[in-house]
Parts: structure tokens; sequence; C-alpha cells
């Protein structure tokens, strides 16, 4: 399995221009993890976008990643999938993919934590810090209290997740996060490739 990486980013266009677009930008800044979501769009539209950005991933030596979907993870022959807590159980999916993809889960409390100790899950989205728009099912959020339980329950790697900015990284590697997720923040940015660049360098600290 790839190493992984600090920063994680979550694609949020709709098209494939926009997908790609948002993919380039972030590998540009040096983001080396990217997930694909495309929450609106059906099976066999994911499935052609992955297969446009996985050559591009390769290329720039990033992992790719599937939101939800175990079934497009095979299709395109991408790195392996971020499921989340109503997808497929983690047992199936190790099951189907095998040993050598990766496998996220998520996370919103210390009992789902705790679930995931002795599996074979390979790191942990927890969250989310606070309101995120780009959610239309939002667990409770957790706030940075929040995530000190979370690091404590569990020797996985914690991705933290949900309304991240800059201004967050500090705390969040002070209480023991490994790395975070970040979507609108990248997404909606002037200066993409420099914003990813600036959670990279500050995520290093």
């Amino acid at each position: 399995m790839a190493r992984v990486e600090k920063l994680h980013y979550i694609t949020q266009g709709a098209s494939h221009e926009e997908v790609i677009k948002e993919v380039k930008d972030v590998i540009c800044g040096g983001c080396r993890w990217i997930q694909l979501r495309m929450k609106n769009s059906s099976q066999e539209q994911i499935i052609d976008v992955a297969n446009i950005i996985m050559p591009i991933c390769k290329a720039a030596e990033a992992v790719l990643l599937i939101n939800d979907s175990v079934e497009v993870c095979i299709a395109s022959n991408a790195d392996g999938v971020h499921l989340g807590k109503s997808d497929m159980p983690l047992a199936e999916a190790r099951t189907i993919l095998g040993a050598d993809k990766i496998i996220g889960r998520t996370c919103n409390t210390i009992d789902d934590v705790v679930s995931l100790n002795g599996t074979s899950v390979d790191y942990i989205g927890a969250g989310p810090l606070r309101f995120t728009s780009t959610k239309k099912v939002l667990s409770p959020t957790l706030g940075f209290d929040g995530y000190r339980g979370l690091v404590a329950s569990t020797k996985v790697q914690i991705i933290a997740i949900g309304g991240i900015v800059t201004d967050d990284i500090h705390e969040l590697l002070q209480l023991g996060v490994y790395g975070v997720a970040v979507s609108a923040t990248i997404y909606n940015a002037e200066d993409r490739v420099a914003t990813t660049a600036h959670f990279i360098e500050l995520l290093k600290k």
C-alpha cells in the first residue's frame, strides 16, 4: 500500500472538465492523494472520469481513490476506495479488492473508531470538524476537542475532514491528527495551486 499522505483532496466538480482541471491544479500544487467524489453523477460517468484522471495521477505518482464505490474502483483500476458509514462493510470490500488496494473509512464517533481497531482499514476519515456545505447529510460536528478522544482510541492514522481551512492545521496536528482532507477550501480558492502548496507546507511543520 502507498504511504498515507497528509493532504487528501476530494474532488468537487460535476463535469469531466471541472474534475480534470481541479485534479491537475492540486497535483501541480503538490497533492499526491486524490479522492474522486461525484455525488450527482452516474456510475458510468464516474468511471469515465476515473479513466481520464488515472493516467494523470499515475504520471505524478499520486494515489487515486474512489468515493463510496468498490465497483468503480475495479472498473477504473484505481488505487482504492473511501467508504462512508452506510457503504459496503470493510471486510467485504477487502475481500473483493484484495490486500493491495487502499481502503479508508468514515468515522464520526469514538465507537466508530474503536470498531475499526484490528481491521484492515488503512486510514480513518474523521469529522466533520465544523459545518460544511459539501455534504448534504452532515453528522454532528466534532469541533477540535472531539478529535482528542478519537486519536486516543486508535493507532490508525486519522484524517480530519469537514470545513477545514489552513488556520486549523496547527491545532489539529497538536491533537495528534495525522492529516486533513480538503475540498471546498481548495476548490473555491482564487489560486488552487498556491493554496494546495500552502496546506502541504503547514502539514509538514
